[in-house]
């Protein structure tokens, strides 16, 4: 551990009387990493980058949805019985399926590594119903 954190750790041991757990060191240290700078830019980089492909994919998703009711509403007025269908998302291969859970795994796992406070935020943005929507279309829930 780096001087600043062994003094920290000391002032912590003192106040409370005893030395830290390992999961609080490991908690401190953690922290500790989010004072760099270059770390929080690369991080705040892949957010962007997450942020722009959930709106694309939103976009996509609402398009579809657009086109499948109107072709819906299309069909109902047209004579005779008819039969509503369920809106049918686009198809991909399967190689890209896995390649895009792959990738939602890892950002996901990536998110997990923010400070507490950006998390809390991203929870209460718009795009995370649709990162909920998404995960549960790749069954990562």
């Amino acid at each position: 551990p780096s001087p600043q954190t062994r003094i920290q750790e000391t002032v912590v041991e003192e106040i409370s009387g005893e030395p830290l757990s390992p999961k609080k060191e490991n908690l401190e240290r953690s922290r500790h990493e989010f004072d760099d700078p270059a770390l929080l830019s690369r991080i705040a980089a892949e957010l962007r980058s997450i942020k722009s492909e959930l709106s694309h994919l939103k976009n996509s998703y609402d398009d579809v949805l657009t086109q499948t009711t109107a072709a819906a509403r299309d069909s109902n007025s047209a004579p005779g019985p008819t039969e509503i269908k369920e809106p049918q998302a686009p198809t991909i291969s399967e190689a890209l399926y896995q390649d895009m859970k792959k990738l939602l795994g890892y950002l996901d796992r990536l998110l997990e590594s923010l400070p507490e406070e950006k998390i809390d935020q991203f929870a209460r943005s718009e795009y995370f119903e649709l990162y909920r929507k998404v995960f549960e279309y790749f069954d990562l829930v």
